[in-house]
This record gives structure tokens, C-alpha cells and sequence, in this order.
């Protein structure tokens, strides 16, 4: 039974042979120097796998030239074999093609030329753990450093960590890598080196912490990396542990509020407390539904100014069942505010007009009168505001638009000439200025301003400056800045 056996695995191993290219004779030969079938190429190493095709090409009696090719598919069927032992995978000749052994050797070229920056030497490893509540975040960073570390046939060591043990038959996994982390058995003397060295890593990062209590001493002396963190998860990832959790990502998103831009607080310190909660209660079992956080999103930002934007939102399929899109258009909309707030326009400015040098009066008059004592100033210059022609609030001035700034811009000039003008007349002033020679067109609160209201203020700033000539006034902006930013 046992030659039967013996003889059909030369036969299938003889077939694979014949699927990379090796003739009857190569075949003959390499079963002389005892290739006899799949499972025994685990026992040779490369280095004799390449002594041995040098043999046969050059000695004396029949050489046969093995060529470079035919060698490089030879070691790779020797990668391929140990590959699928390691993960506990059956080994058949039959699955073993042309194909197969060209792609196990690029994999091979592909290690064997891996960047320097790649090596295990320049992984950096995670903090020490010292934090319980950042129990998560130093677990997932634990994984992906040992996902970088290679053990005994160059499997990532974070198989010994993984959460399933046994793999589900019939899993689908999206790539090599990930099918032999969940599937290289966590038995076996390859298994035990990999073990101690994850231990190694675990003591290291949790010893100076509150985690190392929960290390016990059967597991220290053995060396049980898998033991290690089964505890600790067993601690920190338990029932309280895990409720305690999820009230702090609760509370989280109770407190959390958006008002505006604040150099302490932005829309993004806002929304990455809201994506951090979602995502932790996504991890311990307790996902929300992507138009609830949606729901949520837009009930805690009280910002008017993002009011637009908000009900753009609640009318978009899209952006209503999806909360990274909803964050994203908001954010879009939040940095145009950003940057006015950083220009610091001119919105609040009150002009100083001079008539007369004389003492300060009530807001909203022109100080054109006397002075302290009745005095009548040098040149008639004093000081004059009119905080309803010439002053807007920051609120109004944003929500104004470049038409109606510019406008109330060149109306404040127009003021500030017609007041300096020595010579006017009455007759002069415009229908839509007061005695005093200050425009007196209203801005609505909001700012808000009719195109007939445009338009008498514009024609109220160019008759003003055609009647004036004084070359000696000063500049629109000449004025006193209201709101100092």
C-alpha cells in the first residue's frame, strides 16, 4: 500500500516537473538526487537546491544543462510547498501550474529586493501602554507593528494575536497576506518562536503600565505571547470595560457643539469629536446608522451662517445617509468664513470728520458746532460721526455682498469730501443726504440693501465727489477703525 502511495506521488510530482519546463531526463535526474515528490522539497534549502542543478549540469557522464529558468521555478515549487504548509493548506501537485511557480517566483524577487526602508529594523514600535483608555488605539497599533514583522517562513507575526483561532471554512479574504495571518496554525515548533517573540514585543510595550497586573506569572515564565494578550483583552476589552466605553463616546457626542470658528475650537477639532465617538461605538458592537449621525451632525452646529449649507443636506439623498460626505460639505462651506475672518475687512469703521476743534458730542451728530467753552476752532476743523451713515456691524458687513460694500464705501468717501468742502451750498446736497452732508440711505438690518437703495447711494457718491474739489481731504479711509479686530 505504501509503494502504491509512494509511486502515485512520483507520478504528480513528475507532472509538475513536466508543467515548469523539465523533460523526462531532468526529471530522471532529479529524482536520482532524491526529488521524489512535493512534501520532500520542504526538507532542501535553496542553496541545495542550486548545488544539485549544478551537479547535473556539469558532471562528467550525461550532463544535462537545468537552465536558469528551469531553477528558478524549481525553488519557487520548494517557496510554494512551505508556503502551504505553514498555513495548513493542502499540498497538490495538480494545483501546482506554469502560472503558479512564475508568480511564486516574482514573490521570492520581490523579498529578495524589498527596500532597506522596508526592513523590520526601521519599524518603529507602538507607545508603551500606560493610558487604559487608550486601550483601543495602542491594540490596533500593537497588530499593525507585528504586521510588519515577519516570523518563521516570513509570516506576519500578528497571526499569533488574531482573534479567530480556527479559521470559518469557506472565507473569502482579499488578499494573500490576510488569508495567512487568519490560517498559519497556532501549533507547531515554528508557531512556539514566533510566540516567545511576540511575548517579547508585549512585555516590553505594558511592563512599566497598568496592563502588566494582568500578566501572570504561568504566562511570563512561559513565554505565551497569544496567553498575554488573550488576558488582556479579556480585561480591557470585557462587558464593564466595554460599557464604560461606550457612555464616554455618548457623553462625547451630548457635550460636542458647533457655534463658528473659533482659533480654540474649528469646524475640524468639532467634527473629529463626533467621527472618534461614532468610530468607537462602531468597535465595541454598537454601530449608529449613517442618517442618524447625519441627524445629529446638523442639530449641533447652531452656526446661521452655515444654515445653507445644512439644508442643502437635509434635500440630498446622498449627503443625508452618509456622514463623511455630510462633514465634507460642511467643512467646504466653514473655510470660506475661515479666510474672511483672517483678511479682517473693513466692516466697522467710523469716519473723524474736522470742523472745528470743540468738545466730544453724542453719537450720531456731527461735531461741526463749538468747542470746549463755545470756542470756535482753528479753520473751522472739528470732529463729526454719524455712526448710522458710517458705521456697519461685522454681522451685517459679511452678509453683504461686493456690490453693496462697494457702494457704501464710495457713499462714506463721498461724506467725508462733502463735509471737508468749505463752499457748499444746500442747493448742492443731494436729495439723499441730510443737512449735514452725511449720506443718509439706510442699510436694513442684515444687510441687506434694495438695488434702488444701490443705486441712490452710487449716484449720491458721484455727485458728491464731482461737486468737490478739494484735493487736500483725506482718503476714504482715513477714518478711525470701530471694531478693532
Amino acid at each position: 500500500m505504501a509503494d502504491v502511495l509512494a509511486q502515485a506521488q512520483l507520478l504528480s510530482f513528475r507532472a509538475a516537473l513536466a508543467r515548469i519546463g523539465f523533460s523526462p531526463a531532468q526529471q530522471d535526474a532529479l529524482n536520482e538526487h532524491g526529488f521524489t515528490n512535493m512534501y520532500n522539497m520542504m526538507i532542501y534549502s535553496k542553496d541545495q537546491i542550486k548545488r544539485v542543478c549544478t551537479v547535473i549540469r556539469e558532471r562528467t557522464v550525461n550532463p544535462l544543462n537545468i537552465t536558469m529558468e528551469q531553477e528558478q521555478l524549481l525553488t519557487a515549487m520548494r517557496h510554494w510547498v512551505k508556503t502551504r504548509a505553514r498555513t495548513n493548506r493542502d499540498i497538490d501537485p495538480a494545483l501546482f501550474t506554469r502560472e503558479v511557480a512564475v508568480a511564486e517566483a516574482i514573490k521570492m524577487v520581490n523579498i529578495a529586493e524589498q527596500p532597506e526602508s522596508e526592513k523590520e529594523s526601521d519599524v518603529k514600535m507602538p507607545d508603551k501602554f500606560k493610558l487604559t483608555s487608550k486601550w483601543i488605539v495602542f491594540s490596533e497599533a500593537v497588530d499593525t507593528y507585528l504586521n510588519r514583522l515577519k516570523g518563521q517562513g516570513r509570516v506576519p507575526l500578528n497571526y499569533v494575536i488574531r482573534t479567530v483561532e480556527t479559521p470559518v471554512v469557506g472565507t473569502v479574504y482579499n488578499t494573500e497576506q490576510e488569508l495567512i495571518v487568519a490560517t498559519t496554525p497556532l501549533v507547531g515548533d515554528q508557531y512556539d518562536l514566533d510566540n516567545e517573540r511576540v511575548y517579547g514585543v508585549i512585555k516590553q510595550l505594558v511592563l512599566e503600565g497598568p496592563a502588566w497586573s494582568y500578566i501572570t506569572a504561568d504566562i511570563d515564565r512561559a513565554k505565551d505571547g497569544r496567553g498575554a494578550w488573550l488576558a488582556l483583552r479579556g480585561h480591557y476589552e470585557g462587558e464593564s470595560f466595554l460599557n464604560k466605553q461606550k457612555e464616554d463616546a455618548y457623553k462625547a457626542l451630548d457635550v460636542v457643539h458647533y457655534k463658528g470658528e473659533r482659533s480654540t475650537f474649528t469646524f475640524e477639532h468639532f467634527a473629529g469629536i463626533m467621527t472618534k465617538a461614532y468610530n468607537d461605538l462602531q468597535r465595541y458592537g454598537e454601530p449608529v446608522l449613517e442618517n442618524k449621525k447625519v441627524r445629529d451632525l446638523l442639530s449641533k452646529i447652531s452656526d446661521p451662517r452655515l444654515e445653507s449649507a445644512k439644508q442643502a443636506i437635509r434635500i440630498n439623498e446622498a449627503y443625508k445617509n452618509n456622514f463623511s460626505m455630510a462633514v465634507n460639505f460642511i467643512a467646504q462651506s466653514v473655510e470660506p468664513l475661515e479666510k474672511a475672518q483672517k483678511s479682517r475687512p473693513p466692516h466697522a469703521i467710523r469716519g473723524r470728520g474736522r470742523f472745528s476743534r470743540g468738545g466730544r458730542g453724542t453719537p450720531g451728530q456731527t461735531h461741526g458746532g463749538q468747542g470746549r467753552g463755545g470756542r470756535s476752532g482753528r479753520n473751522n476743523r472739528g470732529r463729526g460721526r454719524s455712526q448710522a451713515t458710517t458705521y456697519i456691524p461685522p454681522a451685517e458687513w459679511n452678509a453683504m455682498t461686493s456690490e453693496q460694500r462697494q457702494a457704501f464705501l464710495q457713499a462714506r468717501a463721498a461724506s467725508r469730501i462733502h463735509a471737508l468742502t468749505s463752499g457748499m451750498q444746500q442747493d448742492d446736497i443731494s436729495a439723499v443726504t441730510n443737512g449735514t452732508g452725511m449720506v443718509t440711505v439706510p442699510i436694513p438690518t442684515g444687510g441687506s440693501m434694495s438695488s434702488t437703495q444701490i443705486a441712490q447711494v452710487s449716484q449720491a457718491a458721484t455727485v458728491n465727489t464731482q461737486n468737490n474739489t478739494n484735493t487736500n481731504a483725506p482718503g476714504p479711509f482715513a477714518g478711525r477703525a470701530a471694531h478693532r479686530p
